[in-house]
């Protein structure tokens, strides 16, 4: 069985400059190719991004920007 992963560091300095990360629809919007791609080539991809430093202990609330990016 082939695997293969896509890896994507830092995940936003792959998007379009003008997104807003903190705006949930347009995040999502903006992760729709990397999800199509996934589908087509069976790949996994794995977008890396920073937490805050809230010390908060759930994921939802220390990725930077848009829950979507966790979610």
């Amino acid at each position: 069985m082939d695997a293969a992963l896509i890896l994507l560091d830092p995940l936003l300095s792959r998007l379009d400059s003008s997104l807003d990360s903190h705006k949930d629809a347009e995040v999502r919007i903006a992760l729709e190719p990397l999800v199509a791609l996934a589908d087509r080539s069976a790949a996994a991809v794995l977008g890396l991004i920073h937490v805050n430093k809230s010390g908060g202990q759930d994921p939802l609330d220390i990725v930077m920007g848009s829950r979507a990016f966790a979610a």
